[in-house]
């Protein structure tokens, strides 16, 4: 009888400590993804950061000015991209309102938007001309900085230049003529 109860306590003793163990082990698990997620997660806020001040520095070099030569747009993204290396950049483009869009629903800017203009050209000629309405996701980026007028990311889709791509996304920054301060 002293046997068994030995029996038992040493087996209710080992899977209390098996338990102890299991649940520290899954803690540092917890701890070590958690720090892992923040440490990505500051990662892509300085990387877009770097993508913003780019934006940025375009968006102020092109007031006035955006509707220039496409030559005018390549040579400021050009210098701006000349500044600090990019990872992962497949292009910069321009995207203006063509015309009024009288069937633009409620709450939308009520013209076409049309990529007029990108860097570099070669690799992305498909761009040029391009409705910037097919793709939701890219839609959805441009409504968000038109009516922030600031910087907006797009949700994932594969990208144009390259078929079969991978998911990527795009960052839009608003960038505004001498007559464009009401959205015109």
């Amino acid at each position: 009888m002293l046997a068994l109860a030995a029996l038992a306590m040493g087996m209710g003793c080992g899977a209390m400590g098996a338990w102890q163990l299991h649940t520290s082990m899954h803690s540092r698990v917890q701890l070590r993804l958690q720090n892992g997620a923040e440490l990505a997660v500051q990662a892509l806020e300085q990387r877009l950061a770097v993508y913003a001040d780019v934006l940025e520095q375009l968006s102020s070099s092109l007031s006035g000015s955006v509707n220039e030569s496409p030559q005018l747009f390549a040579q400021q993204a050009h210098y701006a991209l000349s500044q600090v290396r990019l990872h992962g950049l497949q292009a910069l483009s321009l995207t203006r309102v063509t015309e009024p869009n009288p069937h633009a629903d409620v709450g939308e800017p009520p013209f076409h938007f049309e990529t007029s203009a990108v860097w570099p050209y070669k690799g992305n000629e498909m761009l040029k001309g391009h409705d910037v309405r097919p793709a939701a996701a890219v839609w959805q980026s441009l409504q968000s900085a038109w009516r922030s007028r600031s910087m907006a990311v797009s949700g994932a889709y594969h990208l144009h230049q390259v078929s079969g791509s991978p998911l990527g996304v795009l960052l839009r920054h608003t960038v505004l003529g001498p007559q464009s301060s009401k959205g015109e």
